[in-house]
């Protein structure tokens, strides 16, 4: 008998873009029947030209959520923009698909614990008093969640 053993995945691409703060490329990726990934791009260039590109004008982006495929499975991987700012310029240079493990499931659970106790810890004026500060928004404590 076959087992249907699926392996799960991380998807990270390297890519450059010449958005701005405020004309941020969207991508996003479908790969049909198994998920449909959406992330905003960083600007890692400025300017137009991206002919000469260095590799510190590209940066790693992973999409937050895990796909799952079976053993030799075909897959279609479609990537589409989904801002209107079509002034800006999304070069794709590499994708990768990372295998889960265990170890590495367990290691980002406790990078994703220490992540938010570091934004915990930012939100207190005095840690030893734990006292919260004023100034401080529901709207703040979920973007840092």
């Amino acid at each position: 008998s076959s087992l249907n053993f699926q392996q799960s995945y991380f998807i990270r691409i390297r890519y450059a873009s010449n958005g701005s703060a405020n004309t941020r490329a969207v991508i996003n990726l479908s790969i049909p029947g198994v998920a449909e990934l959406g992330m905003a791009l960083n600007p890692t260039f400025s300017g137009t030209d991206y002919t000469n590109l260095k590799y510190k004008d590209f940066q790693y982006l992973e999409f937050s959520n895990e796909v799952k495929f079976a053993p030799n499975q075909n897959i279609s991987l479609v990537f589409n923009r989904s801002d209107v700012y079509t002034n800006t310029t999304v070069l794709i240079d590499k994708i990768e698909f990372l295998p889960i493990t265990r170890s590495i499931r367990e290691d980002r659970e406790k990078q994703k614990l220490e992540t938010v106790q570091q934004i915990i810890n930012t939100f207190y004026a005095n840690p030893i008093k734990n006292t919260l500060q004023s100034e401080l928004t529901d709207y703040d404590i979920d973007q840092g969640g």
